[in-house]
């Protein structure tokens, strides 16, 4: 029987986060408000006022992840958001370094409700003070104490203070492909056939259109496994190592499940498509 068991991944959306300034709401309706000559007392406290509604209602993200295929689609993932919470919802995504960007952005004093980050980050931010302590909100809430393993909740708190919640659970990674290789091959990623054998004609196909002799459609770093991850989820397998329910641990790239998917490697190997 397959293990389906998958592990739990910190999560990284993380409330409100300011290296220099205490929170978007009060720096928005201060700038907001500034009042133009002639007004009144009565329309300054107004247009504070209305200021301070907008800033209620918007929730600003930094995200390293898509919400879509391409910038479109993220857009309506937004869209989508903004509709199902009724706020309105703006997600940023860094076109690259998303790591360095992030730290840039939180050092110059940029706000967000929402960033996305790793463990390691986590800590550090959080000695930094750029967090905010949201632990009476999770104890408050049903729906987080309700649905997290209480051990989980444990990985991320410090001094006995959480400053984060988890994301939805990540399955797999995404195929990614350069979309001006695939033009230049004549390959239209909407029309690309989602299996394996798909993927195959794909690179087939891009690798045919190069004129480089060293040009691989698919490369992999094997030692950190990561890129493997969209490959392995065709056999319903997570990365690392997890925990069945009898509380034994294994590694599913390592289990009989995961060998049509190195077979598919070799064979990529084989005809010159896999990065040597």
């Amino acid at each position: 029987m397959k293990k389906r068991r998958v592990m739990s991944l910190l999560a990284a959306a993380l409330m409100v986060c300011s290296i220099s300034a205490c929170g978007k709401q009060e720096s928005t309706s201060t700038n907001a408000s500034q009042p133009e000559k002639g007004q009144t007392e009565e329309s300054k406290t107004e247009a504070a006022s209305q200021a301070d509604k907008e800033a209620e209602g918007t929730v600003k993200i930094m995200s390293a992840n898509t919400g879509g295929k391409d910038e479109a689609e993220m857009k309506l993932f937004a869209e989508a958001l903004s509709q199902a919470t009724g706020l309105t919802v703006e997600i940023e995504k860094p076109a690259s370094d998303y790591d360095k960007v992030l730290m840039q952005k939180l050092s110059g004093g940029e706000t967000y409700d929402l960033i996305y980050v790793t463990a390691s980050q986590y800590s550090n931010l959080v000695d930094q003070g750029a967090l905010m302590d949201i632990t009476d909100r999770v104890n408050g809430s049903e729906i987080l104490t309700g649905n997290v393993d209480p051990a989980e909740w444990k990985d991320i708190t410090i001094d006995g203070k959480i400053y984060a919640g988890f994301n939805k659970k990540e399955i797999h990674r995404v195929v990614a492909l350069n979309n001006t290789l695939l033009k230049k091959a004549g390959i239209d990623y909407k029309k690309i056939e989602p299996t394996m054998d798909g993927y195959y004609d794909v690179m087939k196909k891009l690798k045919d259109n190069s004129q480089d002799p060293d040009f691989y459609p698919f490369d992999a770093i094997l030692s950190e496994t990561y890129d493997l991850q969209p490959w392995m989820a065709a056999e319903g397998l997570k990365n690392g190592v997890v925990l069945d329910t009898s509380g034994k641990r294994f590694a599913p790239y390592a289990e009989e499940e995961a060998a049509p998917v190195w077979e598919w490697f070799k064979k990529l190997y084989d005809e010159g498509l896999l990065d040597p």
